[in-house]
């Protein structure tokens, strides 16, 4: 299942690199109506290399190499255009900014755009048959419940997935005797590669063994129904949160290079946001003054890393301070000062410090006010898992899950579940690739706030 998951994500890029290059060849072609010898082409591909690295950055922040970029095509059209516009500026700020002896780029710079952005279309468009498996893996799932039909539905609808659904048993309407003999009369007559079965029924606890069997004789692969969700949903099914997995995924333990270079990540980028801040801050001190003449900051009390106490301070963007309710819950208006700040996520910046003296992370599950915290702990199952790790001020939830406008937190108890359902996904595989991921989408979510 991993190596097929990773498959369409390399062949796009493959791909994207493709496109690049022969666009490059195709731009000196039209540029000089003749074919351009391979010393031409060598001499423009240098410099082009950079472009290239740029531009397939900015495609990876859009999140056209992530699962959803093969599923959800309704607004392809639209993300490449923003991304190509975006890619436009930055070769043309290169290459003016910077000189070639050898050549002068800028006279094909204008061809190349339009070939490029063409070339990217039509593969993005036309070359996702490439990405598909050549066959798909039959399967059988042993569960019940919404997990299971959210699962099936999933399967089914995207062809990317490779998988393809020979029966479903439901423990809750099949006798558990009766399950081992469906399995095998299946195997019998088809071609089975995986059987997903629900570990945590105990139920089916009789016939594990037998399954692990029968897996060997048969050869196919046995699934947790969990896992299968947690692999194309990027989120942990909170069904499946019992008192022992705590026990089972994450680990409290130090991990040297780990916890170092989240650190040095910590520190530096903290660092290097707060100095430009620091030119921003007066002219948003003097908006909020002028708009109302309160404060210009609130404190909050939030919880943090074991349940723990931090404080943190943040600019004002609501006419009173904010006093730990939802949205829906408040008559508190928001100023307009306030509104610019909350879509800028300019209003969180005061925060670094609290990055920075070690109490937050830039990366991890955002901190709740003690009084949404007390709420959530009484309506959420194992809600503390959540601050087991230090708190960020951005993390993988705020990067897939998408909240009220304005808002980088739930404001709802189903909202909070599925945010939960997010963070421990995150506490269960957290490294610093994850963390630098979700650093680079969330630029991406900002950008995409912004411009609204």
């Amino acid at each position: 299942m991993t190596l097929r998951d990773k498959k369409p994500s390399v062949v796009l890029f493959l791909g994207d690199l493709t496109c690049l290059i022969v666009a490059l060849w195709l731009s000196l072609f039209l540029r000089h109506l003749s074919l351009p010898s391979n010393q031409l082409f060598l001499e423009h591909l240098s410099p082009f290399i950079i472009i290239f690295i740029l531009w397939i950055f900015v495609f990876f922040i859009a999140g056209l190499y992530e699962k959803r970029a093969f599923y959800l095509s309704s607004k392809l059209s639209e993300t490449l255009l923003n991304v190509q516009a975006v890619n436009s500026i930055l070769a043309v700020i290169f290459f003016y900014f910077t000189s070639y002896k050898e050549i002068n780029p800028k006279t094909i710079l204008f061809i190349y755009v339009f070939t490029a952005t063409a070339f990217i279309f039509l593969w993005r468009f036309y070359g996702t048959r490439f990405t598909l498996p050549s066959k798909k893996d039959n399967f059988i799932l042993i569960s019940g419940g919404d997990d299971a039909k959210i699962l099936i539905k999933e399967t089914s609808e995207n062809a990317h997935y490779g998988l393809n659904l020979s029966k479903n048993i439901d423990p809750e309407k099949t006798p558990v005797n009766e399950v081992f003999s469906i399995i095998v009369n299946i195997i019998a007559k088809e071609k089975i590669s995986i059987v997903i079965i629900d570990f945590k029924d105990n139920r089916l606890e009789p016939l594990f063994s037998k399954i692990h069997n029968l897996a060997l004789d048969y050869n196919f692969q046995c699934m947790g129904i969990e896992n299968l969700y947690e692999n194309i949903f990027e989120r942990v099914p909170l069904s499946y949160v019992k008192d022992h997995w705590f026990a089972d995924y994450p680990s409290t333990n130090p991990r040297l290079i780990y916890d170092t270079l989240k650190r040095l990540m910590d520190i530096i980028i903290s660092i290097t946001l707060a100095i430009p801040s620091m030119i921003i801050f007066p002219f948003v001190f003097i908006a909020i003054k002028l708009e109302d003449g309160g404060p210009i900051f609130i404190k909050q009390e939030r919880l943090g890393k074991e349940n723990k106490s931090v404080f943190v301070h943040k600019l004002r963007t609501m006419k009173e301070s904010d006093r730990g309710v939802w949205q829906g819950e408040s008559k508190n208006e928001v100023t307009r000062v306030g509104s610019f700040l909350r879509i800028t996520s300019f209003d969180e910046l005061p925060q670094l410090w609290n990055v920075i003296k070690g109490e937050m992370s830039l990366v991890g599950p955002r901190n709740d006010i003690i009084g949404i915290a007390e709420k959530l702990e009484t309506s959420i199952p194992f809600h503390f898992l959540r601050y087991m790790v230090k708190p960020g001020i951005t993390g993988w939830a705020q990067t897939h899950q998408i909240y009220a406008p304005g808002k980088i937190n739930p404001q709802s108890i189903e909202d909070s579940k599925m945010r939960f359902a997010y963070d421990l996904y995150y506490i269960k595989n957290r490294s610093f690739f994850l963390d630098l991921n979700i650093a680079l989408k969330t630029i991406k979510v900002l950008l995409s706030r912004t411009g609204k």
